[in-house]
């Protein structure tokens, strides 16, 4: 297999790889600014952690379905970061998070969508439509 992986700046994968760190871990964000001040109960952090845990999952099912040859997930999501990114750096921070959350949000929808249909190559055409789309649709310097 000699598919070639996208070219894009080390940003867009720092963009990236900083978008699924804060995507998995955003649940334990509330225990612990709690913690700051009082005590935290067991609950809440094992409550937290599940939460943390679905993210990952659904992370890696969307993953799982909507790769295929021509495009992996991760270089989708990596041609969108380089997609949104507008050369100013708080800027760039103000576009490309919410366009990761949307393109993660469709493509799990994707992936379940697929799944429901039994058409199990729809969630990696639609994934790579969308991603395209992005591409063409990207911020101008």
């Amino acid at each position: 297999m000699s598919r070639k992986k996208v070219d894009v700046s080390g940003f867009a994968h720092f963009y990236t790889w900083l978008f699924a760190l804060a995507l998995i871990l955003w649940p334990l964000l509330a225990p612990a600014l709690r913690a700051r001040r009082a005590d935290v109960s067991l609950a809440s952090w094992f409550t937290a952690t599940g939460f943390a845990v679905v993210t990952l999952i659904l992370f890696w099912y969307a993953h799982r379905r909507c790769s295929s040859e021509k495009l992996s997930y991760w270089d989708g999501l990596l041609v969108v970061s380089a997609s949104m990114m507008t050369g100013w750096i708080y800027a760039t921070v103000v576009v490309i998070f919410p366009a990761l959350l949307y393109t993660f949000l469709a493509s799990v929808y994707f992936a379940l969508l697929a799944e429901a249909r039994r058409a199990p190559n729809e969630a990696q055409e639609r994934f790579h439509r969308l991603v395209y789309r992005m591409y063409q649709n990207r911020m101008r310097q």
